[in-house]
């Protein structure tokens, strides 16, 4: 009975298991907030900007990975994606929150989605992932990190996912004011209000 006890209040909640299903039941039940709590939105801004980033040095500089312009170029990107990130992120969040917690919008997880995330969890250390096709038959990749909150969702990759997310930061942006102020002699981006 004691071990029981133990792996119901102890152990199961530390997993990433409870995660996945803790993160599904809070966006089935519509708390935002909540659902967002399990995910680490500043690390995947960073990563979708990285990524992006080293697609586009990659197909501008060819074959020749050690020009020392690729290695500054590298380096920008990375300054570059650590400045914007955290802006980004944080709009990125508040328009989840507002997703997941209208009753309106079709945000669910089924039981068999659900069940597929967790039946195909990979443990290793402080770091786990998931897979699996979406409906529309594409694949895609969730890496959850243990941290001092618990578990989060820090990275995510397929070209589904990779296209939401990148949509959701795109659309943060429209009507904002620009983030980097315009280069002399040049004209500030304009955005439709």
């Amino acid at each position: 009975m004691i071990v029981l006890m133990w792996w119901r209040f102890i152990y199961l909640p530390a997993s990433p298991s409870w995660a996945v299903w803790s993160l599904a039941s809070a966006v089935n039940h519509h708390h935002g907030e909540e659902a967002a709590s399990y995910i680490d939105f500043e690390s995947i801004t960073r990563d979708l900007f990285n990524q992006g980033f080293k697609n586009q040095i990659a197909k501008d500089t060819g074959e020749d990975k050690n020009d020392p312009g690729t290695v500054l170029g590298e380096a920008i990107a990375k300054g570059l994606s650590g400045l914007m990130a955290g802006p980004l992120a944080e709009t990125v969040k508040v328009r989840f929150e507002q997703e997941v917690s209208d009753p309106n919008k079709g945000n669910h997880f089924g039981t068999l989605e659900l069940i597929g995330a967790i039946w195909h969890l990979q443990r290793n250390g402080d770091s786990a992932v998931t897979s699996g096709t979406d409906d529309k038959g594409q694949k895609f990749e969730v890496t959850f990190a243990r941290g001092p909150s618990g578990w989060r969702i820090t990275k995510v990759s397929g070209d589904a996912i990779r296209k939401k997310l990148e949509e959701a930061a795109r659309k943060s942006q429209e009507g904002a004011a620009p983030a980097i102020p315009a280069l002399p002699g040049t004209e500030p981006p304009k955005h439709d209000l």
